[in-house]
């Protein structure tokens, strides 16, 4: 209502000053008005206070998908100006990167497999004997610390590595 009343008094040639005191805003108002015209009042978006040029973006993401690298371990190796949750944010926005738990597999080679099979094999059609099969429900607890805990930044564009577990290492205790 006061734009088009601003325009219209403009369009009549009065002086700023005149239209100020006629709509009763201040002269500054009325004048960055009519500069900005349409853009007047409208805020811009900013990107915020960019501290990452896009090169530090690009190695930000190679230290996280190639060298499987924390977002703390990626701030002190490439001496950035950010904390960690900035770095996080730059992966997270990132399309091609996925925060994720790495699957466990075992490091299994070719007579693994075929043991393995041949035991499936076996036990595949034991009939009512599964009758005699129990069971429980058991806990384990790893002695050398927590178990399964880690993830890693993945690159959707490569293969997932496999996390090879421990066979016999660490310890631990079932109850």
């Amino acid at each position: 209502m006061e734009k088009s009343k601003i325009d219209i008094l403009k369009k009549n040639s009065l002086s700023n000053v005149k239209i100020s005191k006629e709509v009763g805003r201040s002269e500054h108002v009325v004048r960055n008005y009519l500069t900005l015209g349409a853009k007047y009042r409208v805020k811009s978006k900013t990107t915020g206070n960019q501290k990452l040029s896009p090169r530090a973006v690009r190695s930000i993401i190679h230290q996280a998908t190639q060298k499987k690298m924390s977002s703390s371990q990626i701030k002190v190796e490439l001496d950035l100006p950010v904390n960690n949750r900035q770095i996080q944010q730059v992966l997270s926005s990132t399309a091609n990167v996925k925060w994720k738990k790495p699957s466990k597999k075992p490091g299994l080679k070719p007579h693994h497999k075929h043991a393995r099979l041949e035991f499936a094999r076996k036990y595949m059609d034991m009939g009512k004997n599964w009758n005699h099969v129990v069971f429980s429900d058991v806990k384990k607890f790893n002695l050398d610390g927590p178990d399964g805990f880690s993830s890693y930044w993945h690159d959707l564009r490569h293969n997932e590595p496999p996390r090879l577990s421990r066979n016999f290492g660490g310890g631990s205790v079932m109850c």
